[in-house]
C-alpha cells in the first residue's frame, strides 16, 4: 500500500509566506521519512482573501526534498492562464517565495 500528502498550500494573507513555504518543505522531508510515496498540490484562483501557492513552481521546489517520491497535481486550472499571465505570476513567485 501507498501513502502521500496532499499539500494544503493556501494560507492566511498575514502569515509570514516564506514561513509557511519552509514548512511544506519539512511537512515533504518528513513524510519521505517515514516512507511516503507521493506529493500532492492543487490551485484554485478564488481563495480570496487568502494566498494560495501555485502548484507547478510550489511542487518544483519541493522536488529537491523529495528523491524518490511521485509529484503530482490535483487540479489545474488551465483555462486560467494565458501565456504572459503564467510567466509574470510565476517569476514573481519564484524570486519572492523559492528563493528561501
Amino acid at each position: 500500500m501507498k501513502f502521500g500528502i496532499s499539500l494544503a498550500v493556501q494560507h492566511s494573507p498575514d502569515d509570514d509566506q516564506a514561513a509557511r513555504f519552509r514548512e511544506h518543505l519539512e511537512q515533504v522531508r518528513l513524510a519521505r521519512s517515514v516512507g511516503f510515496s507521493n506529493v500532492w498540490a492543487s490551485q484554485h484562483f478564488l481563495s480570496q482573501p487568502f494566498t494560495y501557492f501555485q502548484p507547478i513552481p510550489t511542487l518544483a521546489r519541493i522536488a529537491a526534498e523529495a528523491e524518490g517520491m511521485t509529484l503530482g497535481t490535483g487540479i489545474i486550472l488551465l483555462r486560467s492562464f494565458s501565456r504572459s499571465t503564467s510567466r509574470s505570476r510565476s517569476r514573481r513567485w519564484t524570486s519572492s517565495r523559492a528563493a528561501g
